[in-house]
């Protein structure tokens, strides 16, 4: 499997992972008003072994600290039983309308 679709699998997921985390945390439902988002922050990826196609992948994801706004998650990726891919990223807690505000100099 291309390199580069697993960087985008390994990032979803570990911002998938840290949101709920957040989520969790506040005692409440993923997806409840008003919304968490969390930006990439940064994305470290150690491709460890050949990924094969044709098999099923299983990413397994898991926030190992927060500071502030900031989550670690340690992502891995498995083919069949092999791991292939182990990630340690960082996740940012961001308010999406000022991100917006900002964006259109508004801010």
């Amino acid at each position: 499997v291309y390199g580069g679709l697993l960087a985008m699998l390994v990032d979803c997921h570990s911002n998938w992972t840290a949101m709920a985390y957040h989520y969790r945390n506040e005692g409440r439902e993923a997806g409840s008003l008003p919304r968490i988002d969390c930006v990439t922050g940064t994305l470290n990826l150690s491709y460890l072994k050949p990924t094969p196609m044709g098999v099923e992948l299983l990413l397994k994801a898991r926030v190992e600290g927060e500071v502030g706004r900031k989550s670690r998650v340690i992502c891995e990726v498995w083919a069949d039983d092999v791991l292939t891919v182990t990630a340690d990223s960082v996740f940012v807690r961001v308010d999406t309308e000022k991100l917006k505000l900002k964006a259109h100099g508004q801010a």
